[in-house]
């Protein structure tokens, strides 16, 4: 077997491996994803974009699709596994594959939607399980509850000017439609970015996909839904861990399990740079 890097010349292959391996996913789905990609860094290919492995007649058999953060933003960067397929006939394998890309401790390794099998590869390799809750909130039933004034979009920006590489990820997500709030703090100002999305065609949505403290979620959901009612948007969701102290959520979907190998704060959301905003997932 020998791994090549995804490249411009071999995308259409990997494209298509994916289509197999994904088959409710399109090749204008990839694309697009590539195309925000490109929003973000520029050239797509100037930085690894994951791995096309090929059998020894140069047939590819296996497409790993990874999301890399900018050295900017995090002393380790994150690299996320975002979609992974392997033919059948070679997934005996995988755990070999998978041990040798996420073997570098100058990185922390992300993946926040792997299969049941993959779930049992990552925790052989040692990965860390943290389990979220799934849970949505009616912007307008929270927004008439009494709560801390929450900084728009506009207002809350300045404060982050100090932070380069912060507000470098900040600017980089507002160009994918994300929304940035800013909740204020006995430190200053804590940022927090949700992308936009529609359940049922109806129903305008916003998912947290950053955010440093979950805890400030808690305490200021009602300042979050007034900013939010603001742009159309009528549920807020996030993935929280489990011991996070929440009001009742109208929507419940569940407990689900992301994976991480490197540094992690168990307290935060931090999905910039992955699957989420790029392909929508």
């Amino acid at each position: 077997m020998q791994h090549h890097q995804i490249s411009r010349e071999n995308w259409p292959e990997a494209v298509s491996l994916l289509c197999e391996g994904f088959p409710g996913r399109d090749a204008s789905f990839w694309n697009a994803g590539l195309n925000r990609w490109s929003e973000l860094v520029g050239d797509p290919f100037a930085e690894p974009l994951g791995i096309l492995t090929v059998d020894k007649n140069g047939d590819a058999h296996s497409v790993l699709l990874t999301f890399r953060t900018p050295e900017t933003w995090a002393a380790d960067q994150q690299v996320n596994f975002s979609s992974w397929y392997v033919r059948e006939k070679y997934r005996a394998f995988a755990p070999f594959v998978l041990k040798r890309l996420s073997d570098d401790e100058t990185k922390t390794f992300t993946d926040f939607t792997p299969s049941t099998p993959v779930q049992q590869m990552l925790r052989g390799l040692g990965y860390t399980e943290y389990h979220v809750q799934q849970l949505g909130f009616w912007t307008p039933l929270q927004a008439v509850r009494k709560g801390p004034v929450v900084l728009g979009m506009s207002e809350a920006m300045p404060y982050f000017l100090d932070e380069p590489g912060l507000t470098r990820a900040l600017t980089d997500h507002v160009k994918l439609g994300c929304i940035v709030l800013g909740i204020q703090t006995s430190s200053g100002v804590s940022p927090i970015v949700l992308r936009t999305k529609m359940r049922k065609r109806a129903v305008r949505c916003a998912e947290i996909i950053y955010c440093r403290d979950t805890a400030l979620i808690a305490a200021n959901l009602p300042g979050i839904s007034r900013q939010l009612l603001k742009t159309g948007v009528l549920v807020l969701e996030g993935d929280f861990p489990v011991s996070t102290e929440l009001p009742s959520a109208f929507f419940d979907w569940g407990v689900t399990s992301k994976f991480v190998k490197g540094q992690w704060q168990q307290r935060q959301i931090n999905y910039l740079y992955s699957e989420v905003p790029v392909l929508g997932v």
